[in-house]
């Protein structure tokens, strides 16, 4: 027996009129059975490989719109197979990996402080890897980082499937643009300087 989480959501009329969600989590007991007390083939393991190519140029890039943006930028081995870390204001980022998975783990933690720093209503953990990942994805597509392979499978491990996506398809894009925009107005701002 364990206990499983269950969270609850519920919606209310607030006093003002507008409607508010309250949201929570209990635990009951369930259960279950260990992985050695069962027959069948074994599960598979989702192996997400890092990228292992170089990029410099991009990753100086993200690093200076970090900048631009007032977000402190920290490089250092990280501990417990994190990647990178989001803190509100600023990030960590694994520098034991080659660059272009840094780049990649860059852009990621900067969708996570331009989308989840403050707003968070109704934010499951979930969605919000789901939406880091994908900004990554199309930033670092964009300009030439392939990424793909990682990124799928990362978005598959957080239940990542084509329903969540299309619900935060918007925030996804309007956060995709808006750092890809930052990172070529670099290049028009050397050219004119």
């Amino acid at each position: 027996m364990i206990f499983a989480p269950c969270p609850w959501k519920r919606e209310r009329t607030a006093n003002n009129g507008e409607t508010e969600t309250d949201e929570g989590i209990y635990f009951r007991a369930v259960h279950v059975f260990g992985v050695d007390q069962t027959d069948g083939k074994v599960l598979p393991d989702v192996d997400v490989p890092t990228i292992d190519t170089a990029a410099d140029g991009l990753l100086a890039k993200l690093r200076r719109v970090a900048d631009q943006r007032g977000i402190a930028v920290n490089f250092a081995k990280l501990s417990g197979g994190l990647f990178g870390v989001s803190k509100g204001g600023s990030v960590d980022v694994d520098d034991t990996h080659a660059t272009g998975q840094q780049a990649k783990t860059l852009a990621h933690e900067l969708a996570h402080e331009t989308l989840h720093k403050t707003d968070r209503t109704g934010l499951t953990r979930s969605v919000a890897e789901l939406e880091a990942e994908s900004v990554a994805y199309v930033v670092c597509t964009h300009f030439g980082l392939d990424v793909e392979v990682r990124a799928s499978r990362y978005i598959a491990l957080w239940d990542g499937d084509s329903k969540a996506l299309r619900a935060s398809l918007e925030r996804i894009a309007n956060t995709a643009r808006n750092l890809i925009d930052d990172i070529e107005s670099q290049a028009s701002r050397k050219a004119v300087a």
